[in-house]
């Protein structure tokens, strides 16, 4: 007789989808250890060659190996399209994008990479290969298995009445957003002009954000998202998603693409990523694909149309070669930090993206300024532009560069953690509307993470999560438990003067 078991919460977990997820994940876990020591093998035996051979065969077996470890991710969830795959993707997309090109595409040559040496670059992709399985490996080993159903869910975090009070909830953030589309909108729309007119490089010194701006346009989007996963279907969510999509699309044709075609990938999970049944799952995984075929599409359109091409006749294999030699260009990063890295921080940089959890305001020892010179990304413009001349477009940064700089070659170790940290993030195993707000908001932050720098990601858990849970409950707290607090005592005082 098979007996449910029963987590340190009390839900209770049907003993079938627990067995089967519980062997899912260790099959997968154990195939992916496999993998990286073949990797490792490799990495001992192969080394980092200095032909160009040896930087091809890196460039072919890492993007079997990166797509090996996504399959058996997929395996293990049980599903292909989650948010967390979508960052994954993501991750090798901007980590491996240009030796993705040099493996499988016939005559590809980029001109940055022709600035470094084949054993730089042959190391560069071994050391990247390692951290891709590294992530990958991290975030099954976090993922949750054991997944209550809705009706054993009661106690739970996702379910405070301050987060299932949908009315209140979307009360709030309703006001939040129309107050912060009041700087954002605006600002979005000139921004757009100003940069048909003038570029976007003048754009940015026009619209630079000050201290209100900032907060407003940081609040913007994840109180957007907050409403369409709380709104019911209708005419207001309706009305939330047009003005969000319009936001996406201003910003992606202002030549910001990072910030508008993100939230547009968002957008699309929206439609189709949530939902149960397998009745519409087939066209929920074709919608949700094109679209996001559409947005690559969209992110070569806008790149070539913003230099002075027309945009025509792009057909979707182009776009996609485009989109992987555009993005991967941080691949390149690792191998300049290897060359150029003037030390090991041994996790000081991390240590100083912490600090940004504290509010510049209340900073009173100036600790996030005394700690600034341990950002990776300070030496890296700096010597970068100069020394490459490439500071004439934005650089970007990468997770696994920074990783080698706070610990070396052990640093995919770090890699795996951060990993297993976002994984816990975006996948929390439920269904609650919070929950689902969660994979929304931090798929937007995090596609673009692997190009940035660990405070990216501290900052994204501080507003997507700590201070809208912060706004939530200190409005339920003062405004609806007064109300109704308010109410009771009316009632009583009603009812002593009517005996």
């Amino acid at each position: 007789m098979a007996i449910a078991t029963r987590t340190s919460q009390g839900k209770v977990l049907s003993p079938a989808r627990t067995s089967g997820a519980s062997t899912r994940k260790t099959l997968s876990c154990l195939f992916q250890m496999a993998l990286m020591v073949v990797t490792l093998l490799f990495v001992l035996t192969i080394g980092n060659g200095s032909s160009w051979d040896s930087f091809i065969f890196w460039c072919r077996y890492g993007t079997v190996a990166a797509i090996a470890a996504l399959v058996l991710y997929s395996f293990e969830v049980g599903k292909f399209l989650t948010p967390m795959m979508l960052v994954m993707i993501s991750f090798v997309v901007f980590q491996f994008g240009i030796p993705i090109l040099y493996g499988f595409a016939a005559n590809y040559s980029n001109y940055y990479a022709g600035f470094l040496n084949a054993s730089l670059l042959t190391t560069g992709a071994a050391f990247t290969v390692v951290c891709i399985q590294a992530f990958v490996l991290g975030a099954s080993l976090a993922r949750r298995t054991c997944v209550p159903k809705p009706r054993d869910r009661r106690g739970s975090f996702f379910e405070k009445p301050f987060l299932r009070d949908s009315e209140s909830v979307t009360q709030i953030a309703g006001i939040g957003f129309v107050l912060t589309g009041l700087v954002a909108i605006p600002r979005a729309l000139m921004f757009f002009l100003t940069s048909l007119a003038s570029g976007i490089g003048a754009a940015r010194a026009t619209y630079e954000l000050g201290g209100i701006e900032n907060i407003a346009r940081g609040f913007f989007v994840p109180l957007g998202l907050l409403l369409l996963v709380y709104l019911p279907r209708g005419r207001r969510r309706n009305l939330v998603f047009a003005v969000l999509f319009v936001y996406s699309a201003l910003a992606a044709l202002s030549g910001d693409r990072t910030e508008g075609l993100t939230l547009m990938v968002a957008l699309i999970y929206f439609m189709f990523g949530f939902g149960s049944g397998k009745a519409h799952k087939t066209s929920r995984t074709i919608g949700l694909v094109a679209g996001l075929l559409i947005v690559v599409w969209l992110l070569v359109f806008v790149a070539n149309t913003r230099v002075g091409g027309s945009g025509s006749g792009i057909t979707l294999g182009d776009a996609l070669v485009s989109a992987l030699n555009e993005m991967g260009f941080n691949a390149l990063t690792i191998d300049y930090e290897i060359a150029n890295a003037p030390k090991t921080t041994y996790g000081l940089s991390y240590l100083a993206a912490l600090t940004s959890l504290i509010p510049n305001s209340l900073d009173f020892a100036g600790v996030k300024d005394a700690l600034d010179f341990l950002n990776p990304t300070s030496n890296y413009y700096t010597t970068m532009g100069y020394q490459y001349n490439w500071a004439t477009f934005g650089l970007g940064y990468s997770l696994i560069a920074e990783s080698y700089v706070n610990f070396g070659y052990c640093g995919f170790l770090a890699i795996g953690v951060i990993g297993a940290i976002m994984e816990r993030l975006m996948s929390w195993g439920g269904d609650t509307p919070f929950e689902r707000y969660l994979s929304l908001v931090f798929l937007w932050s995090f596609l673009t993470l692997p190009r940035r720098q660990m405070t990216w990601l501290v900052n994204a858990f501080e507003y997507d999560l700590l201070f809208v849970l912060l706004i939530l409950w200190v409005w339920y707290s003062l405004v609806v438990t007064h109300r109704s607090g308010s109410k009771q005592y009316s009632s009583a005082r009603e009812g002593g003067e009517a005996l």
